[in-house]
């Protein structure tokens, strides 16, 4: 087997729509699906100059760099933001019990880090993955579940090292 490390980051293993996010998502943006797709194309509607400058602001509301701009526009495309809540749905919808069969194949290669201020996969997840599967190696972090906005390099890191205690 040449697989050598499998690492979940804040990993959505189960009970997804009974976390905040979920109960967010499904009590609300769900139920105002079309207005949301309306606001979507809104959006798309104005002009460039407007949209750009709202992005600029909220880059700078939540200290984020200014090249996510890019990002932000094409999200903000109503074909785009359609696909996303479909796909955010769907998750909702299937993420219900772990996989025990899945993590018991993998249990001897698996790290799994967790944040404290998770709103996706709270940390009372880490504890029931680790009441069921002790062997896994797992870690909290006070670090967002969108790792990537602001802590990519600090959590690329922690997956570097946890590469390296399996190889």
């Amino acid at each position: 087997m040449r697989l050598k490390s499998v690492n979940l980051l804040f990993p959505t293993l189960q009970k997804m729509a009974e976390t905040r996010n979920g109960k967010f998502l499904n009590g609300f943006i769900r139920k105002l699906h079309n207005f949301v797709l309306l606001l979507f194309v809104l959006v798309h509607l104005l002009p460039s100059v407007i949209v750009k400058f709202l992005i600029a602001i909220y880059l700078k509301v939540y200290a984020l760099p200014s090249h996510y701009s890019e990002y932000i526009l094409k999200f903000l495309n109503p074909n785009v933001g359609e696909k996303v809540l479909f796909l955010a749905y769907n998750e909702m919808d299937r993420v219900k019990s772990l996989n025990f069969e899945a993590i018991n194949k993998i249990k001897h290669l698996t790290n799994v880090i967790y944040s404290k201020t998770d709103n996706w996969a709270p940390i009372s997840y880490m504890e029931d993955l680790y009441k069921y599967q002790p062997e896994l190696t797992m870690k909290e972090v006070d670090i967002d579940h969108a790792f990537v906005l602001k802590s990519s390099e600090t959590t690329a890191e922690m997956v570097m090292q946890f590469i390296k205690t399996k190889l």
